[in-house]
């Protein structure tokens, strides 16, 4: 299929209706949603494909900041940066190439970028990356454990919360493999994919919470279970600075239910994006997988949907996050591609961008370029 014609394929699916079961899940009644638009991004042009060891467009983070979209790359853009943001002016697609972040250098010299959120009140943007590696052995590999955070406005000046030192790093990694131990046993490796800034429990307090999606846990990185855990621990805003607390507590985690799994989600999926949405005080979840042998049939992903006063329930009596539907089939939406960030756009509409590695081959789709990745904007109603 040619990729004009694609276009009017996709645009011919913004008839497909998606809605929201209720499902235990309090303050939320059905909606439904739209596909507004499908488009791609070029992190960057074509001519660094020809290079000896080309980079590849594998988009896992986006926040909504001011007139841009804001995006982190998951490998190094040479003469580029991994955090770069792109104009969003008509509210349904891209108007300009991309504004690396590469001064100062505190953008480039963290690697693995793998969540992206802004402050209830869109004033911050904080990035995270995997702290999926760690190795006091290897000083290389700091840049794995960092989390950034600068004014929407005024990119140019980042702040390092954790990754100064080493023993930050430590500190952060101890916190939350002691939050997500199970049986006492703390995990040997762990995976960060998702961060969002939720609001302080008293209008009062200037200090807000974040949660972290943990996507895996296990022995090492190559032995380990998919997970779909948040960690929350506050922060606090004082003369322009960001500090993180220390009151670290498991938030909230959900199983794939009997019942999602009938309705063909399978139980191997992680946690690979969550975000605040401060307008309608609810947290949009996506999960993803990695399965099979064909590339074009191994990835895919699940939007969720959860209340805030969910977050707010005691462990055990918490809801089960509402899963999307296709209102004409009745059974789950299933992103044909691997979903790795979502940024609530106001207006109801979220934006979902897909990170599919070197996959370059879909059914029904036009040849992807190494370049490229993909991004869908969801009206909800």
């Amino acid at each position: 299929m040619k990729r004009l014609e694609y276009n009017r394929y996709l645009l011919r699916l913004a008839c497909l209706s998606l809605f929201f079961t209720n499902a235990g899940c309090s303050g939320i009644g059905p909606q439904t949603a739209s596909v507004q638009s499908s488009q791609w991004i070029a992190c960057f042009s074509t001519e660094k494909l020809k290079i000896e060891k080309p980079p590849t467009c594998e988009l896992s983070a986006v926040a909504k900041a001011e007139k841009t979209l804001v995006f982190a790359n998951d490998k190094a853009i040479p003469d580029g940066s991994p955090v770069f943001a792109i104009g969003w002016t008509d509210g349904s697609r891209m108007d300009s190439s991309p504004d690396y972040f590469k001064i100062p250098d505190a953008y480039i010299k963290s690697s693995k970028y793998e969540g992206m959120a802004t402050t209830p009140d869109r004033a911050w943007v904080i990035a995270t990356t995997a702290f999926d590696r760690f190795d006091p052995n290897k000083p290389d590999w700091n840049a794995y454990n960092r989390i950034l955070a600068w004014p929407s406005d005024h990119h140019d000046q980042p702040q390092v919360l954790i990754g100064k030192t080493e023993q930050d790093i430590d500190q952060f990694r101890e916190q939350i493999e002691k939050t997500v131990a199970e049986d006492g046993k703390k995990p040997g490796y762990f995976k960060i994919e998702g961060i969002a800034a939720i609001p302080a429990k008293s209008p009062q307090d200037n200090t807000g919470r974040l949660l972290f999606g943990i996507r895996e846990l296990g022995e090492s990185y190559d032995k380990f279970n998919y997970a779909r855990k948040l960690v929350e621990v506050g922060y606090t805003i004082a003369n322009n600075q960001i500090s993180l607390g220390s009151d670290y507590k498991l938030k909230y985690q959900f199983d794939v239910s009997p019942e999602d799994q009938a309705a063909g989600v399978p139980q191997a999926v992680g946690l690979s994006s969550v975000e605040y949405d401060p307008a309608n005080k609810r947290l949009y979840l996506l999960t993803s997988f990695e399965q099979g042998e064909e590339p074009s049939k191994k990835l895919g992903a699940y939007l969720w949907v959860l209340d805030e006063k969910a977050l707010e329930s005691e462990p055990g009596q918490q809801a089960h996050p509402v899963l999307i539907k296709d209102a004409i089939t009745g059974k789950p939406v299933k992103f044909a591609h691997k979903a790795e960030g979502l940024a609530v756009l106001g207006g109801d509409r979220i934006v979902v961008i897909f990170d599919d590695d070197r996959v370059t081959k879909f059914d029904g789709e036009p040849d992807r370029k190494l370049n490229e990745s993909l991004y869908q904007v969801i009206q909800l109603q």
